[in-house]
């Protein structure tokens, strides 16, 4: 698992100042089943400068270049998940993003997590176990955190973006809406969407998140 802290990661600084200089909010993107820190890290210039932005490697090397936060076996009866090494996973993160807002000197209250598909799970389940230090999370296309079994809270008041793609081959449109229900009956700041894609982020979903975060935020004159 990770062996430094903080592991390794890609990073855009905010660059612009915000109103009363205040920290600056962080958002930390958490990518999918054999994939790296490069892949997310293409959303930076679609947010707002005022923001940090922070893509993770997952701990997990598969082979060179590709990463996981846990195993996943692909079966002829479905996908077959390592939910103890999920587990020790988001033990392992929740340090690392405590670690990361101290680095960039993130604002304490305006840390989000942002995941795609495995990634997702791993940020919904994070930010619900810590809802004292994660503001709230981005949910793309995710695994639902409910495969993890965690001992959830029943409740909380933090603000969740989750979409799912209507044709996505790899994580069925039925996770997305477990992950929209769970919320829900949590009492969840919840806005879910579904659009006409795969597995993936489209330029609909994509400026919805977006505008999604400058809302929460309270971020003028984007």
């Amino acid at each position: 698992m990770y062996e430094q802290t903080p592991p390794t990661h890609r990073v855009r600084r905010a660059t612009a100042a915000g109103s009363a200089q205040r920290a600056a909010a962080l958002l930390v993107l958490l990518h999918g089943y054999g994939s790296n820190e490069h892949d997310l890290f293409g959303l930076a210039a679609a947010i707002d400068p005022r923001v940090t932005v922070v893509s993770l490697r997952a701990p997990l090397t598969l082979t060179s270049g590709s990463y996981a936060w846990f195993t996943i076996d692909f079966t002829d009866t479905g996908l077959t998940l390592d939910l103890p090494g999920g587990k020790r996973a988001l033990a392992q993160l929740a340090g690392v993003i405590v670690e990361l807002a101290r680095q960039y000197a993130a604002d304490p209250a305006r840390v989000f997590l942002g995941g795609f598909s495995q990634g997702a799970a791993m940020a919904a389940a994070a930010a619900l176990l810590a809802p004292d230090t994660i503001a709230g999370a981005i949910i793309l296309s995710g695994i639902t955190p409910v495969v993890f079994d965690l001992a959830l809270p029943a409740s909380t008041a933090q603000t969740f973006f989750v979409a799912h793609g209507t044709h996505d081959p790899v994580v069925p449109l039925a996770s997305g809406h477990a992950t929209r229900d769970l919320l829900g009956r949590m009492g969840a700041d919840l806005s879910y969407h579904e659009y006409a894609m795969g597995h993936t982020i489209s330029d609909a979903c994509l400026r919805d998140m977006v505008g999604w975060l400058d809302a929460t935020l309270a971020l003028e004159d984007r």
